[in-house]
């Protein structure tokens, strides 16, 4: 008898709808296209540049290969197909249960530059904890695109910085959303751990339409997905009312792994040839929620716990919740045979706000206790203060508007001269939404009057909140300017 041991069981459907002969003329050119050279947008400042001719190595990854992981994730799919990428994986860690830290060549988050149809694509508005994985940097949400979105995806890792300016001394990495028409494409995948948690639900769905008779396109996808939580976390020796510190509690109390969570995303490409040139547009919009944990506040922590509320200690969970937006809109065309142009302009939002329950602010039931010497503990944890709360958010935007003219001049040698001229003006916000006054405030009164704890008077429950609250401001302030840049 054999026994096997699955980290992940998961069952997945594809499916792809069309009309019989044009799934088999599309077949055919995807392999026809496997043969010949792909021209990439990356590497080189003509638009006709094949990878092969590339002055730079440039990693070409088609939607196939980025499907055959089985992961549904972008970030989890590029990590198993693109050379020094890594989309780490970092639990009870605030913000980071929603933005995975994306990092490449193991740089920071945010010396990558990433492009959506080779257009720059806006950053996210939490910064990473100094303590994980890109602390201190705002990257791009890799997940916020939806991985049945794309045609492909193109990675420039080598003299990115000489090419696109110091954003990029990690690389680029050029997202290229699907144009097909007329097939409809989706899967459908269930998995679930080994010990039986993290039960997972994604599906996605792609549908491409032509526009008018000469060519113009309207690409649409819509992918969620629905994941409970996992626990690798082992029973704690904190101690209760009723076990004494430093034994083993009766279950488990702290929460480490993935955080419950759920993710709808929906996307579109387009094209339509006016004239002599084509105007052109994409975006999308998603929304994610996801349901982390904190550290676990022993029943004993003085500055932490009000035992009339919570007698064992508690776990304060973090409802994470964001929006996403971006639009591009641009027109191309051609001068001449030897010149084309391409004018854009490109928004891009990202909001971020988190919600604290099965909480407390210690400083309430400190203050209470003060003025009513002789309270009950009935009364004291009625007058503890709110046990969840909105905690404050993020918001940053992103304004680009492009000009591009590229052509060749022809200097009587063998190779004409390749000629760019271009012009960028780039606005960026960045705001910090205050939380409610419970989230942070010193007592209900929240004055300078210091108070004794609850649970202990030796501790001053207002010196301990005004350092913590001190070192978290300076901490917003270091990250939290307020950034209008402006390239002409």
């Amino acid at each position: 008898m054999s026994t096997y041991r699955l980290n992940t069981l998961a069952v997945a459907v594809a499916f792809a709808f069309s009309a019989p002969s044009m799934v088999n003329a599309q077949e055919a050119s995807a392999k026809a296209e496997k043969n010949i050279e792909q021209i990439s947008v990356l590497g080189s400042r003509v638009s006709n540049r094949t990878a092969t001719e590339s002055s730079s190595p440039i990693d070409l990854i088609d939607a196939d290969d980025l499907n055959k992981g089985g992961f549904t994730e972008l970030g989890q799919s590029l990590q198993a197909t693109a050379p020094s990428f890594n989309f780490s994986r970092t639990q009870v860690s605030d913000g980071s249960d929603l933005f995975r830290p994306a990092t490449l060549r193991g740089l920071q988050p945010d010396q990558t530059l990433v492009l959506v149809n080779g257009k720059r694509r806006h950053n996210q508005s939490i910064f990473g904890l100094t303590s994980t994985v890109g602390g201190g940097s705002a990257g791009t949400d890799m997940n916020a695109i939806p991985l049945i979105a794309l045609k492909g995806v193109e990675v420039l890792r080598d003299g990115a910085a000489a090419q696109y300016g110091s954003d990029a001394i990690a690389g680029v990495i050029n997202l290229s959303l699907n144009n097909s028409t007329d097939l409809t494409t989706g899967y459908v995948q269930y998995g679930e751990t080994a010990e039986g948690d993290g039960e997972t639900i994604s599906a996605g769905l792609n549908r491409g339409f032509e526009l008018g008779n000469e060519g113009g396109f309207i690409n649409l996808s819509l992918e969620y997905r629905d994941a409970d939580k996992t626990n690798r976390a082992e029973r704690d020796t904190g101690g209760s009312l009723n076990v004494a510190p430093g034994t083993l509690s009766d279950e488990v109390r702290w929460g480490q792994g993935n955080a419950e969570s759920e993710f709808t995303s929906v996307f579109y490409n387009m094209a339509l040839p006016m004239g002599e040139g084509e105007l052109y547009s994409f975006g999308g919009y998603s929304e994610r929620t996801a349901l982390g944990n904190g550290f676990y506040r022993n029943f004993n922590e003085a500055s932490k716990n009000v035992t009339q509320v919570y007698s064992d200690g508690f776990l304060p969970q973090i409802d994470n919740e964001a929006q996403d937006i971006s639009v591009a809109v641009g027109f191309k065309g051609e001068i001449n045979p030897d010149w084309t142009y391409d004018v854009s302009a490109v928004y891009g939002e990202n909001q971020y706000d988190f919600t604290s329950r099965n909480t407390l602010n210690a400083s309430y039931a400190a203050e209470y206790l003060f003025n009513n010497p002789g309270a009950s503990d009935a009364d004291i944890a009625a007058n503890a203060g709110p046990t969840e709360g909105y905690s404050g958010g993020f918001r940053f935007d992103q304004t680009t508007f492009n000009a591009d003219i590229n052509g060749i001049i022809d200097i009587g040698r063998s190779e004409p001269v390749y000629v760019s001229i271009g012009a960028e003006y780039r606005k960026e916000n960045y705001e910090i939404v205050p939380g409610e006054v419970a989230s942070y405030a010193c007592g209900a009164a929240n004055t300078d009057t210091s108070y004794p704890s609850v649970n202990d008077p030796r501790v001053n429950l207002h010196n301990v909140a005004f350092k913590l609250i001190t070192a978290f401001v300076l901490k917003l302030q270091t990250k939290a300017i307020v950034i209008v840049t402006q390239y002409m």
